[in-house]
């Protein structure tokens, strides 16, 4: 009679724990190969973030320039608009005369009629004296 070996689900746990020690290790291999790459590729990136950040800084450096030299020339541009339109000259003492004269005037007929008066006479007076 011949003795067939039956082989039980408990005699291939041996083999199947040796497979998937070595598929533990191949996995194991596998990311620390991943994370290298990775590592290798971050360092890459950060390198390159410094070198672009270096540019944008000297950029920057040249538009701060820039724009501070043209502010400094629009407000002297809008400074001299400024004084020449906006800002009146100083007012005249006859002009302030004049117009103080027109408002006692306007305010006090009768008065200035009398103040008028007084004015031709002292400027007929100044008039003689300055005979050639």
């Amino acid at each position: 009679m011949v003795f067939r070996k039956y082989r039980t689900v408990e005699s291939y746990f041996p083999m199947i724990s040796f497979v998937t020690g070595v598929v533990s290790i191949v996995l194991a291999i596998v990311a620390i190969w991943i994370s290298k790459s990775a590592e290798r590729e971050s360092r890459e990136n950060y390198e390159k973030t410094k070198d672009v950040l270096a540019e944008i800084n000297k950029s920057a450096a040249v538009i701060e320039t820039t724009v501070s030299a043209n502010q400094q020339q629009l407000l002297e541009t809008v400074t001299t608009i400024l004084k020449e339109t906006a800002v009146p000259e100083k007012v005249s003492m006859q002009y302030q005369a004049g117009m103080m004269l027109l408002k006692a005037m306007l305010e006090n007929p009768k008065n200035m009629s009398e103040m008028v008066q007084s004015l031709q006479s002292l400027s007929e007076t100044n008039n003689g004296q300055q005979k050639p």
